[in-house]
């Protein structure tokens, strides 16, 4: 099985990467995060997973062997996919999926193409109990890092005139992608046209 990829991006397509390693063309399906990341060119590493069907061989991609893990405890569950596992990531973090796992929350899940409630709901009930620890500590350590992003964007934005509810609703509004205060501040600042 290849389980890391690592050479030149030769083409970018709405869905997958063409990555050449030692003059042979992979073509490698990644989210949209990891797509936005890649640049025409760039000797770049992919963390994998090959998928085998009858039909068909495919590779997918993933910038950390974390994601990958997740992708493959996603497909381990009856009834998904690799289509349906990689839309999952492509809607939500690992951290994230971790914490909908640990809550019983479907609704994340539910909003994936391909994965109704029902499936949501195995994914849940199959999963719930069986995420190895470097998930969790993954988990934790994410949301502690992002409580303490978002308490220092709180007081800078209560210091700006905003109340601590206004701050908070206008934080959890901004795309997962903002990590640093001071850009998700200004974010804030411009969507309530309050930019300088």
């Amino acid at each position: 099985m290849i389980a890391f990829l690592r050479g030149q991006i030769t083409a970018l397509t709405v869905k997958s990467v063409i990555l050449e390693a030692n003059g042979v063309g992979y073509r490698v399906f990644v989210t949209p995060q990891t797509m936005a990341s890649l640049e025409l060119n760039q000797i770049r590493g992919l963390h994998t997973h090959h998928h085998q069907r009858e039909d068909a061989q495919e590779l997918y991609g993933f910038l950390t062997g974390e994601e990958r893990d997740m992708f493959e405890k996603l497909l381990s569950v009856n009834g998904v996919g690799p289509k349906s596992a990689l839309g999952v990531l492509s809607r939500a973090s690992v951290s994230d999926i971790v914490r909908a796992v640990q809550a019983n929350e479907i609704g994340m899940l539910t909003k994936v193409s391909g994965i109704g409630p029902k499936t949501a709901e195995r994914i849940v009930r199959e999963l719930n109990g069986k995420l190895d620890s470097q998930f969790l500590v993954s988990a934790d350590k994410l949301t502690q890092s992002q409580t303490n992003d978002d308490a220092d964007a709180v007081t800078a934005l209560e210091q700006l005139g905003y109340t601590s509810a206004e701050a908070r609703k206008a934080l959890q509004a901004l795309p997962k992608e903002l990590k640093d205060p001071a850009a998700k501040i200004k974010a804030v600042l411009k969507s309530h046209g309050r930019a300088k």
